[in-house]
Order: C-alpha cells, then sequence, then structure tokens
C-alpha cells in the first residue's frame, strides 16, 4: 500500500495562491484545487465564475467533493466513497516529483452520462499514466444534472441576464 505524506517539497504557486498537495508513494498529487468560484447562491445556475484568490497555502491533501447525484443510484452514490456539495468545482494535479520544465498535461473527464460521477473514484487516478509516460494528469469534479446543465438562456433579458453553465 502506497504511504501519503506531506512534505515541503509538494508546495505550489498558481494564480490564486500557495497549494500545497501530498506524496502519494512515488507520485505527488494536489487533490481538490478550487478552479472556480463556488456555485452556490446568485451563483447557482449561473456560468462557472473566476475562483478568488487565497492567501496562505491551500490544502490540497484531499479529494474535493463530489457533484450532488441523484439517489437513484444507490450503488455509486458518491457519499459512498465521497462527499458530495453543490460546492464541486475542484481539479485534481498527479505528477511525478521534483521534476522542473514542460512535460505533457492529460485532463480526465469523468463519464457518466453528464448525470453520474466523480474524479475521486479509483479507476479514474491516473498512476500509471503518469508513471509510464511522465506527464501531468489532471482529473476534474464538475456539476451533473440540472445544476449543470439547465439552460435558461431563452429567457434572458438584459435586465435579468442567464447565461448556461454547462457543468
Amino acid at each position: 500500500m502506497a504511504s501519503d505524506t506531506l512534505t515541503t517539497d509538494t508546495l505550489v504557486r498558481t494564480t490564486a495562491g500557495v497549494v500545497r498537495g501530498r506524496r502519494v508513494g512515488d507520485l505527488v498529487a494536489w487533490r481538490g484545487i478550487p478552479y472556480a468560484a463556488p456555485p452556490v447562491g446568485p451563483l447557482r445556475l449561473r456560468a462557472p465564475q473566476p475562483v478568488t484568490p487565497w492567501s496562505g497555502e491551500f490544502d490540497a491533501s484531499e479529494f474535493g467533493d463530489a457533484a450532488v447525484q441523484h439517489k437513484k443510484f444507490t450503488a455509486l452514490r458518491p457519499g459512498k466513497y465521497q462527499p458530495s456539495s453543490e460546492n464541486c468545482l475542484t481539479l485534481n494535479v498527479l505528477a511525478t516529483p521534483g521534476t522542473s520544465g514542460a512535460r505533457p498535461v492529460m485532463v480526465f473527464i469523468h463519464g457518466g452520462a453528464y448525470t453520474l460521477g466523480m474524479s475521486a473514484t479509483a479507476l479514474y487516478g491516473g498512476q500509471s499514466l503518469v508513471r509510464r509516460g511522465d506527464i501531468v494528469y489532471v482529473s476534474i469534479n464538475y456539476r451533473l444534472g440540472s445544476l449543470g446543465y439547465l439552460d435558461f438562456t431563452q429567457f434572458s433579458t438584459p435586465e435579468r441576464p442567464f447565461d448556461s453553465n454547462l457543468g
């Protein structure tokens, strides 16, 4: 079993602030990094908005919440494996440690017919790809179902604009 540890070489600076990841065996992982503002309240059915930069270090040692999903998928429900909430716009990065310079990046978007799924599923971890190809592997969570794909743009007016969020 791979050991998960926090080390100082897992700190990276992003445009939003400093992110602290963790060693996962022979790799480095940064998990649950927000890529947009939380889509709650007035942003609930809106297109993703820029994330607000943070001060200090963001703890990216754990996966972010999975998107809210329909209860009929009980056997696959994220609550069994990962908490779920509307605040789910997060990404995960996996790479080999200590390498500088440009590397290929693979972005993985989980399937699930736009109604179920999450990036924390072990099958989507990317460890083998990172080890074999020396790539940077990125996986994301996105809004599912009506919270992600309900389109009210036909009702938009200049006084009350609607935009399509598409996950």
